[in-house]
Formats: C-alpha cells, structure tokens, sequence
C-alpha cells in the first residue's frame, strides 16, 4: 500500500493520498478499467478530495485545484471521450474545507459559508438550490441539489427538497427524549394570498327605488395575511379594496380565518369598511365566506417552520354586507377570487425547470 502518506480521500471505487514529499496519486477503477495516476496539478497539496470524476487538493497554504480524475495521462478506461471539466470555485482561491461529490465542488474558508461550482447532467449547477446549507459548519452533497448541513451546536440543516435525505427520522430524538426537529423550528408559518374577485351584488330595493331589488357587478382585491400551523386554522389581518358598478370605492380592514392544508380551502373573513362615491356615502360591516381549492407555493415538503408562504389558489366567495346609520339595506354578493399567479401559472408551467428527487 501507499506509504509516506499525510492525506486520504476515499471515494467511488478509488482512493486517493497527498504524500509527504507533495504528490498527489489516486489509485482505483473507471469503466472497468484501473488507473494509477499521479496528478500533476496537484502537486504540494496537502488535503485531497475526490469524487469518481474529478480530484481536488487544497490546504491553508496551498490553492485549491481540481483535475479530472482518472488523469489524462491513463484515460477513462474505455469512455475517454467522456471527460468532465473540472470546476473552479468562485470567489475562492484557497479553502480550509472541501467537499467534492461526482463533478459538483463545494469549499470555505474556516468560519465563512460554503460556495460550491460545478456540473449536474451536462450543465452548470444552481449553486442557489443549496442555500439551505451553505451556512452549516459541516457539509455533506447527495448530489448537486440535495445537501445536509450540520451546525457547531448539533443543529442539523437539510435542504428544502431533500426531506428524508439527511437522516431526520434517525436523529429526531436524542437521549432526553427531545424531539429535535421540533426544538430547531417553530410550529408556526404565516400566509400571504392575495385575491382578485370579480362578481355580482344584489342590492335591495331600500337603497335606489322601486320594487325588487338591482344587480351590479361587483369585484376588488383581498389580501389576507395569515398565521398559525401549517397545517390547521390560521388567523391574520386582511385588507380589502372593492367597487360596485365602478362608481364606489370600499375599501375595508378586518380578521381573516384559513383552515389550511392540503388542496381544499375553507375561509372566513369578518371586515368594516366604508363606501364612498355613488352619493351614498356611510360605514358598513361585512362577512364572507370562501370555499376554493389552494396551494402553499414552496412548501411541499414543509413539516413545521414554512416561513413566509405564498398560497396560490382560486375561491367561490360569499359575502353579506350590512350599511350602519341610515342606509340599513343588506347587499349580498357572490363572486369568484382568483389568485394573481393562476393568470399567468399556465405559461409558467412551460418554463419551469422540472427537478424531481
């Protein structure tokens, strides 16, 4: 075996060692082929990392580089013609750590965040889908999306799409009994859906006249701002505009009810507001009720600390209005409430680069 070794990577059916008198060899099997290689790009490393496509060496003194692995100097052992690139790493010309997994790098400086460069299926990464990460203390890649972190404290951090990958259910609970997930986030998210609404209100005769009653179109723009579980009833403010026949303006303020999770909606709004603009000025009090079908953008794979969502969706409203004062005439109105995002959610759909893990 290898001797007068300071550094060892294993990996991917090879291993590699940064020598004492500053070679870097790696030794394994590519394409059912063996190699034995010393890299010459690396030589005076003292840390070595590799993957089964490409090798890095760095150190406090020393640059970071990578080369790509089986050297050229041997070939691929039959897919020669497949050879990677190895990346650069922006922004970082010397590194304390390194992590390498196939052809995607990640590497710091002690006490800095992670920055990672590199390939994933022929194209450059999206170092942004690791942000979840890139702060850890400790860092391990399952590919070029998914990634776990581990903090100074014990704190582990996985990455938004990859729940399951990191080992949560084996590190859930400690010797305390201490669910840890639940002790790293809180068990609250807040919501923010805002709603076009275009319909019709009917207005009893009280207020304009004669017998029956008059039907005017009716619409405006909700936005309810929620808190509470992700899964359950939330609560929040919720500011409104509206208009009828588009000779009012309504704006109005109260608390907004959301039994959120899964697909089905269910809401209750209670405001106050005041009309203006029709020659019929005065206060009023309202009460809807919204039953649609809805999405929490970005959380598919939240448990218990969503954070801020965005919740998509589209709801039949039903809404009793009373006028305070004089004008005692109820309006009730029924509407449809699209979420902004559904206009354009068609040709989104056919931009969207689809990852699935």
């Amino acid at each position: 075996g290898p001797t007068g070794v300071r550094a060892v990577s294993r990996a991917d059916r090879a291993l590699c060692t940064a020598a004492l008198d500053g070679a870097v060899r790696c030794r394994g099997t590519a394409g059912g082929a063996a190699f034995d290689d010393v890299l010459p790009g690396l030589r005076g490393s003292p840390q070595v990392r590799h993957s089964g496509r490409i090798a890095c060496g760095f150190g406090p003194s020393a640059p970071l580089r990578c080369v790509p692995l089986p050297h050229p100097t041997t070939g691929y052992g039959g897919v020669a013609d497949d050879r990677p690139v190895a990346p650069r790493v922006p922004d970082l010309d010397r590194a304390d750590e390194v992590v390498v997994t196939w052809e995607t790098v990640c590497a710091r400086r002690s006490g800095e965040d992670w920055r990672c460069d590199g390939r994933s299926f022929g194209e450059n990464i999206d170092a942004g889908r690791l942000d979840d990460v890139l702060g850890a203390d400790a860092l391990v890649l399952h590919d070029a999306d998914i990634g776990c972190g581990l903090d100074a404290d014990g704190t582990l951090r996985t990455q938004r799409n990859a729940r399951g990958f990191c080992g949560e259910q084996d590190l859930r609970v400690d010797g305390t009994g201490t669910d840890l997930l639940a002790a790293q986030r809180p068990t609250y998210t807040a919501a923010f859906a805002p709603r076009f609404r275009f319909g019709a209100a009917f207005v009893e005769s009280g207020a304009d006249g004669g017998g029956g009653g008059v039907v005017r179109f009716a619409g405006g723009l909700g936005l309810p701002l929620t808190f509470g579980g992700p899964e359950g009833w939330q609560a929040g403010p919720a500011l409104d505009v509206g208009t009828t026949s588009f000779d009012t303006v309504e704006p109005a303020a109260g608390l907004a009810v959301v039994r959120a999770g899964g697909l089905t909606r269910i809401g209750l709004e209670g405001l106050g507001g005041w009309s203006a603009g029709d020659g019929s000025d005065g206060a009023f009090v309202e009460g809807r009720l919204r039953l649609g079908l809805g999405e929490s953008i970005g959380s598919g794979f939240c448990e218990r600390d969503c954070g801020l969502q965005y919740n998509a969706g589209v709801d039949v409203m039903l809404a009793l209005r009373r006028h305070i004062g004089a004008r005692q005439d109820p309006v009730v109105s029924v509407a449809v409430a699209l979420d902004p995002a559904a206009i354009i959610a068609p040709f989104a759909l056919l931009a969207t680069d689809w990852r699935f893990h």
